[in-house]
């Protein structure tokens, strides 16, 4: 009991501590002693089991709430460390396994956000880190980085790793994609690419298939970026051809033939042969329609002169007879024209490619909804739906939507 000054009665001391006879305070028990309320002297405290401690407001043992632990005889519980938590009632803590981690008191050990991973006993979430790229958290292999397997890849932090889109390939371990060379095709998931076969070409890189030259045209190699003009005297019927047939009986045709009944009777302007040395198209001999018709009787047009930004550029006409002969020459601004981009076009260049003389016709470009000529080169100002402008700006490519949709 105590008493203030000037009290006129006494008050008993609060549990865990005392005061002898005639004291006004109350002194607090000396560690691992207790004492009931009103106590004028402390006794030992009980021995509590593990995962325990002496409650002194209550008098008794009482369970460590989670969090914390202690051992056998304790008078309080300790906070578990970071990195580790217990449940309640518990003598130690449990070291949170990786890919999860705790703060100081833990009750319960936080899995990683997707894709990281952190070691053994970690105590924020600034410990879970994601793997390199080229590699996913493989959950199947104990979450460890693995690479990704070749057609695949990932910029990292994954848990899987993404196949490589149509058009593109990959090795092993790859952090993206590389594009198709030109010349080449790649599927969706390629581990590397496929040069295009003979008769087939692509030009530019990025592929998803090869495309089959067109009918009076060919390719004898593998990996072509262009197909090459049948020569006068030679044609080809059908797309995808790897090699052109000499017209019969010696027959003239002009270059680019692409029906049998293109060949003419006279052979003069023919070349002997039409076959390409390793990648380069061979020469392809006259390419418009000559005197073919029969000898000459009077002296045909001649090339006029033209202004310094013009050239002069054939016109030819067909008998009806269906033989081809020249009728006249024109002056055509080859830098702004849109059918002779660049040089002179003696018949509509297949798809926009270029003619032998290095005009384009711009208007023939598939799948190009604006094209203007300037300083004698195709410009691509829009495409048609599903298409887009190639990194050259002369051609519209199909679009990854369109690839995708069409299955390439």
């Amino acid at each position: 009991m105590f008493s203030g000054t000037g009290s006129t009665s006494c008050f008993p001391c609060p549990a865990n501590t005392y005061n002898g006879p005639g004291s006004s305070t109350c002194t607090t028990c000396p560690p691992n002693t207790v004492s009931a309320p009103g106590s004028s002297s402390c006794h030992a405290a009980p021995s509590c089991s593990a995962g325990s401690f002496y409650n002194s407001a209550v008098t008794a043992c009482t369970q460590c709430p989670a969090g914390t632990y202690s051992a056998a005889g304790a008078s309080v519980c300790t906070p578990c460390a970071s990195g580790s938590i217990s449940g309640t009632s518990s003598s130690s803590c449990s070291v949170c396994p990786a890919g999860t981690y705790a703060s100081q008191g833990g009750t319960v050990c936080v899995v990683c956000p997707s894709g990281t991973r952190s070691p053994a006993g970690s105590s924020s979430v600034s410990s879970c880190v994601g793997c390199s790229p080229g590699f996913f958290l493989n959950a199947f292999a104990g979450n460890q980085c693995t690479p990704c397997r070749a057609g695949t890849y990932s910029p990292g932090s994954g848990t899987s790793c993404t196949s490589c889109p149509a058009g593109t390939f990959s090795d092993a371990a790859a952090a993206s994609c590389t594009p198709c060379p030109a010349g080449t095709s790649c599927n969706s998931g390629s581990a590397t690419y496929t040069p295009c076969p003979a008769g087939s070409y692509s030009p530019l890189p990025g592929s998803s298939r090869c495309i089959s030259c067109p009918a009076g045209s060919f390719s004898s190699v593998q990996g072509a970026t262009s197909c090459c003009s049948c020569c006068s005297g030679f044609y080809s019927e059908t797309d995808g051809s790897a090699e052109c047939t000499r017209c019969s009986g010696g027959a003239y045709s002009t270059a680019g033939a692409s029906s049998a009944d293109q060949c003419l009777s006279s052979a003069s302007s023919s070349v002997a042969t039409c076959e390409m040395t390793g990648n380069t198209c061979p020469n392809i001999g006259g390419v418009s329609p000559s005197q073919a018709a029969g000898p000459v009787r009077r002296r045909g047009p001649r090339a006029s002169a033209c202004p310094g930004n013009q050239r002069s550029c054939p016109v030819y006409g067909y008998t009806y007879a269906g033989r081809g002969y020249l009728k006249t020459y024109e002056c055509v601004d080859i830098h702004n024209d849109l059918e002779s981009c660049g040089g002179c076009v003696a018949n509509d260049s297949p798809f926009g490619e270029k003619s032998p003389n290095g005009g384009r016709d711009c208007s023939a470009i598939p799948n190009v909804d604006a094209v203007t000529c300037q300083r004698g080169f195709c410009v691509v100002e829009r495409c048609a739906a599903g298409y887009i402008i190639s990194a050259d700006g002369q051609r519209c490519v199909q679009s990854l939507t369109l690839q995708k949709r069409n299955g390439f």
